[in-house]
């Protein structure tokens, strides 16, 4: 398994060589896993993001500890205490 590395955090694929591809390439590669695994939640991500946006510039302030209780698997890497 020598020469082989990981890219991105092991969200690239892997790249069986050790010269480091170009940023050109890297995108295009990212593209290519976009169109082969769509992302089904990409939609309400944004729609949750916008909602987000509008509410904290508008004044309203969120509770994000209570939503870390309430909501635990949002949060998979932090531990409520």
């Amino acid at each position: 398994m020598d020469g082989l590395h990981l890219l991105g955090g092991g969200h690239d694929a892997v790249f069986a060589s050790t010269v480091r591809p170009t940023a050109e390439q890297r995108l295009e590669r990212y593209r290519a896993a976009l169109v082969a695994h769509p992302d089904r939640f990409h939609g309400l991500r944004v729609q949750f993001g916008e909602m987000h946006q509008r509410a904290v510039k508008s004044g309203h302030r969120i509770n994000y500890a209570g939503w870390q209780k309430r909501m635990p698997a949002l949060w998979p890497r932090t531990q409520s205490r």
